[in-house]
């Protein structure tokens, strides 16, 4: 069966050998390459000529040749593969699966695509690039880089058995994002304010729908994409606010938005960190060349992790003196002189432990605990403002406060929750803890009584915030209900949480990313 161009259908999938056309279909046929020219005539014929021989193996995939002759196309030598028919094999499969500009198609798919009503079959294209009798040479082989090479270039489109067209790029990769056929593969935006950003594919699923609206036919493609960010050539954003977890990136876009500074119209971008590992990130922003900042607002917005004093049930932040040391030598009916070992500051009493039962042992009897706590009790809690404030100090200069323009906002004392308990939102984030654990109205109803009883606000915070401990409660799908709950009262929400100071250093963060100004007016801004 002859061409116009004058390549027959062995031509077509001879591999470079000497067998004859017979003993083709019974060799290691991979590869069926159709000429450009042929595939314009028709191949309806030939496929019926090859399905009927009982011999003949399917399991081989068919090619279009753009511009080219199928014979050309498998001269072509290739550096890794004797044969180049088993080249163009392995690499479609890989060019479907993770480019999307081609689309293997083996021969009972074919006829299927041929013979179904309604539909028409789609194969892909390979083209020579370079000088087609070059690559027939041995000296093809012998550069680093060939002068001709094989290389698949879109899609064939058929209207029955005729080639009528061909699909560029991206109408190639549509398709196939559309077929389902791309497994991963590597994708390039636009970043809003110029450069691109590259997003790894790792998984695609599609959902193809057809439906008659107003008499006309219509069909519903659904593609969704997980993906995983690779490299990000963007421009720097206006602004960045750091923040460790899911409660801050939740939260703080709708804090910005209630008080007006929405961060998207800023080019402010958050970026959760995950963890505690600020300073790697940060410095990222800072110039060793002082003359030359980079000149972007930072704002790292942490939590302190300082427990307030209500959270021990024994004695907390507490110094020893020399008048202690002389009396727990008592209580231990000792002379020894430990008082070095031991005058030293103290966060929490169990610390305290530690030491004496490294230096005398175990304790032996409870009595001897209690006179212990009994001693240090009336200097509880005297060193807790110094210790705070040098945790404040430590902190912030560990994150490069105030070098070029990042600044340190902190939650202070201790989490991001427990400034929440405590802030004059504290009865609508009561209810939303609650709410994101208890299904039962009645439970959540007791414990908000029981909340109420609690006249301390520092011991109610820490109360709330040990609740969403041991009950073991989602921070990310509190802080989303909570945020929910700010956006469906933007305005009670706006006059509280502007002037609350427990939640100021979230505002201060946002304003200092957008240019804004104090935090006390914004309320009358925005009324």
């Amino acid at each position: 069966m002859q061409s116009a161009r004058g390549n027959t259908i062995f031509e077509s999938v001879r591999e470079l050998t000497t067998t004859t056309p017979r003993k083709i279909y019974n060799s290691h046929l991979r590869i069926l390459v159709i000429g450009e020219d042929l595939a314009k005539e028709g191949i309806a014929k030939v496929l019926d000529g090859l399905s009927r021989d009982h011999e003949l193996r399917t399991d081989f995939y068919i090619l279009v040749a753009r511009n080219a002759t199928a014979n050309e196309v498998l001269r072509t030598l290739t550096p890794l593969e004797k044969i180049p028919a088993n080249k163009l094999f392995t690499s479609l499969e890989a060019s479907e699966k993770n480019w999307g500009v081609s689309s293997k198609v083996d021969l009972h798919q074919l006829i299927f695509d041929l013979v179904e009503k309604g539909k028409d079959p789609i194969l892909a294209g390979i083209h020579i690039k370079g000088e087609a009798s070059a690559g027939q040479s041995h000296l093809n082989l012998n550069s680093v880089v060939p002068s001709t090479i094989l290389e698949y270039q879109g899609l064939a489109v058929f209207h029955k058995d005729k080639l009528v067209g061909w699909l560029g790029s991206k109408e190639s990769k549509g398709y196939n994002y559309i077929r389902g056929n791309i497994k991963s593969t590597i994708v390039r935006l636009a970043c809003p304010e110029g450069g691109d950003l590259a997003v790894e594919l790792i998984n695609t699923t599609h959902r193809i729908k057809g439906m008659i609206v107003n008499g006309h036919p219509e069909v519903n493609v659904s593609v969704q994409a997980e993906s995983n960010i690779g490299e990000v050539e963007c421009k720097f954003a206006q602004g960045i606010i750091f923040v460790e977890g899911d409660g801050e990136n939740l939260l703080i876009p709708t804090v910005a938005e209630i008080i007006g500074r929405p961060l998207h119209k800023y080019g402010v971008s958050i970026v959760n960190v995950g963890s505690l590992a600020f300073k790697r990130y940060s410095s990222i922003f800072l110039r060793r060349n002082d003359l030359k900042p980079l000149n972007i607002p930072i704002s790292i917005i942490t939590d302190l992790d300082l427990k307030p004093k209500s959270f021990y049930k024994t004695p907390s932040y507490f110094e020893l003196t020399d008048f202690h040391t002389e009396e727990l030598k008592l209580l231990y009916n000792t002379e020894d002189d430990f008082g070095k070992e031991l005058h030293k500051k103290y966060i929490d009493f169990d610390d305290l432990f530690e030491e004496l039962e490294e230096t005398f042992g175990e304790l032996k009897t409870q009595s001897l605990r209690s006179e212990i706590i009994e001693l240090i009790s009336p200097v509880s809690g005297f060193i807790y403002e110094p210790i705070l404030a040098q945790s404040v100090e430590d902190k912030k200069t560990n994150l490069y406060n105030e070098k070029e323009r990042t600044k340190v906002f902190l939650s202070t004392p201790w989490t991001l929750e427990y400034a929440l308990a405590r802030s004059s939102l504290s009865r609508e984030f009561q209810e939303i803890v609650l709410n994101s654990h208890y299904k039962k109205a009645n439970f959540v109803t007791k414990q908000l009584d029981k909340w109420a009883a609690i006249i301390d606000p520092e011991e109610l915070a820490v109360d709330i915030y040990r609740f969403i401990l041991d009950k073991d409660i989602s921070k990310s799908i509190i802080s989303q209900n909570f945020a929910n709950h700010l956006w469906e009262n933007k305005s009670r929400a706006l006059r509280k949480i502007t002037i609350d100071k427990d939640l100021n250093y979230l505002i201060d963060a946002i304003l200092h990313v957008t240019g804004g100004t104090t935090s006390w007016n914004l309320s009358i801004q925005n009324t």
